[in-house]
């Protein structure tokens, strides 16, 4: 019976799992694209509609993962960036940084990792899995992004052509 509905499930996620691909990428697009760099311009909702399209395309790829490890990879990253969102002011601002950017780079890496394998699966080239491809393509840009934010709130004077004044939103736009 267990068996059985597992097979089910995994036959529903070979099933949505190029589908998907193309909606990943709407996401990423729409988050990349236009609401990180309008919550830089000042329009506070842009950042929550950001940070919403982010948690969709977390549960996309939570919902056709067939790993377990990128699923406990994800939730990880999740539970950092959360508690670093949940730390006082008066703790360490070092902390807060590595916990951040940290879970970024974990669960960006744990999404790449799924989406990898649906692109790279056994099957025809689609133009899906070609989307795939791009999804992967903006996922180590973001991986990259969190990786050159944390060495700059680290070090302010690290990147010269960045103003050190660059805070939240603009700060995530400057290194997308």
């Amino acid at each position: 019976m267990l068996g059985n509905q597992r097979r089910s499930i995994d036959a529903w996620q070979d099933r949505i799992r190029d589908p998907s691909l193309t909606i990943l990428l709407v996401l990423e697009v729409c988050a990349i694209f236009l609401a990180t760099p309008l919550a830089a311009q000042g329009f506070p909702i842009m950042r929550a509609i950001g940070e919403a399209l982010v948690l969709a395309v977390v549960l996309i790829v939570v919902l056709l993962s067939h790993r377990r490890g990128a699923i406990v990879m994800i939730l990880l990253g999740l539970a950092a960036i959360f508690a670093s969102r949940l730390l006082s002011p008066e703790s360490s601002p070092i902390g807060e940084s590595v916990l951040g950017r940290g879970g970024d780079i974990l669960t960006f890496s744990a999404l790449t990792w799924v989406v990898a394998h649906a692109v790279y699966a056994p099957g025809r080239i689609t133009f899906r899995r070609l989307q795939g491809a791009v999804v992967l393509y903006l996922n180590l840009a973001t991986i990259f992004s969190a990786i050159y934010r944390l060495i700059w709130e680290l070090s302010p004077t690290a990147f010269a052509n960045i103003p050190a004044a660059a805070e939240g939103a603009e700060q995530v736009a400057a290194m997308l």
